[in-house]
């Protein structure tokens, strides 16, 4: 072989020596790539002999994770997780869409269908030893479903099997928080997740009871009747204290009335007594007088309030008095 032939040969050789070098060092720097979401913490499991240890917290994404054999990189969401657990409905009561997972379900204990619109949050405990311990409980993580979504569904049904639809309507406002609490003392109990989720009552959301449209219908009705007595009674209510205010007020107009004709006859006997008195009448044969002739002038008044003709009888009694008496009333003038 001369020369020229060597020469080709040997770049041949450099030529397929370098992709070679090319090659393994792109498949090992693939198979220790590591990726890490934000929000996520790591795992990484030796397939050999099954042992798990911590790995990075992401953001991450970069080679030499993990080695470049017997190696696998798992990631778990240590951020705010969810799962929303709703359904929406027809006019038949039929389910047309739901979310992750369709609406809880409870049953009355007088037969009423009410699905519960759910929504559950929750972060992870980011220790190493929890995660591990997570990994090792659920090893396709699988924990919302078999854990979080199974406690909503069992804590809807058992809030609701031993009350009627009445109940439930009556107690609508301390449902969320018997639902929450439940949920929460579910999940947290558990001892496969002990320790490890973090959630409180302000991670649970309760978003809509739905009901049949009979039912719902028949509650609708009801509470227009409920309603309608309610304001019916605050009508008989306002009606009783303006009647009572205007009885009030006739007795008040009657007490001024009766205080202001007092007050106008002791003025006139007062005037008619200081009259008589200075005449040089003694002073109780001076009161009788005064007290005739006040009612003299009183039945003058009421007579010439009438507009009508009137008889009169002039007279002196056996002691001297004299006197006027009317005797009949005839037609107007």
């Amino acid at each position: 072989m001369d020369r020229k032939h060597l020469g080709g040969y040997e770049l041949i050789v450099a030529l397929v020596f370098l992709v070679a070098i090319f090659l393994v060092a792109g498949v090992y720097t693939l198979g220790t790539w590591g990726s890490v979401e934000v929000g996520h913490a790591s795992l990484i499991k030796n397939t050999w002999d099954g042992t798990i240890k911590a790995g990075p917290i992401g953001p991450l994404d970069k080679p030499g994770v993990k080695s470049f054999m017997f190696e696998d990189l798992i990631t778990i969401k240590i951020s705010v997780d969810n799962v929303y657990m709703w359904s929406k409905f027809d006019e038949n009561f039929k389910e047309v869409e739901h979310g992750d997972w369709e609406a809880p379900v409870g049953i009355t204990s007088d037969g009423i269908k009410m699905p519960i619109d759910i929504n559950v949050f929750w972060t992870i405990d980011p220790q190493s030893e929890k995660l591990i311990n997570l990994y090792r409980q659920y090893p396709t993580l699988d924990y919302k479903e078999r854990v979080i979504v199974q406690a909503a569904r069992e804590v809807v049904r058992d809030v609701m099997k031993d009350k009627t639809f009445d109940q439930i309507i009556e107690q609508r406002e301390q449902l969320p928080t018997l639902i929450s609490d439940g949920v929460i003392r579910k999940i947290t109990e558990n001892p496969t997740l002990q320790g490890i989720i973090k959630i409180d009552r302000t991670s649970i959301q309760i978003l809509e009871i739905h009901m049949p449209p009979t039912v719902q219908q028949k509650l609708q009705e009801r509470k227009n009747s409920e309603i309608a007595i309610i304001t019916a009674e605050n009508n008989r209510r306002v009606a009783i204290i303006n009647a009572d205010a205007e009885r009030q007020q006739n007795i008040l107009r009657s007490q001024g009335l009766a205080q202001a004709k007092i007050i106008e006859a002791n003025a006139t006997r007062d005037a008619i007594l200081n009259v008589v008195t200075s005449l040089g009448v003694e002073k109780g044969e001076a009161q009788a007088q005064a007290s005739q002739l006040y009612l003299t002038l009183q039945m003058y008044k009421e007579i010439a309030a009438t507009g009508q003709n009137v008889t009169f009888i002039v007279g002196l009694d056996k002691d001297g008095n004299s006197f006027i008496l009317p005797l009949d009333r005839g037609a107007k003038p």
